[in-house]
């Protein structure tokens, strides 16, 4: 495999993985507080501060994730040669 698909390997799990992992963030802080909401009365409210870290941890998640799945299947493709 050439250098060029490497890399472009490379940024479609880097993009694919932070983008997913954002995505389930924000909808697992959704999830939790419409629970609080129904099952104990809590006022419904999504804090922009809370979203912001949310986003924040979820990116660099993402970017760990994709380029741990990035190496590994590097190193197995390389293995197989």
């Amino acid at each position: 495999m050439s250098r060029k698909k490497w890399l472009f390997l490379l940024l479609y799990l880097l993009v694919s993985c932070v983008a997913i992992l954002i995505i389930m963030a924000l909808v697992t802080y959704v999830a939790v507080r419409f629970f609080y909401f129904i099952g104990y009365g809590t006022p419904f409210e999504l804090f922009y501060i809370d979203i912001l870290k949310y986003i924040e941890a979820a990116f660099y998640g993402g970017v760990v994730v994709g380029v741990g799945c990035w190496w590994i299947y590097y190193r197995h493709y390389n293995s197989r040669q």
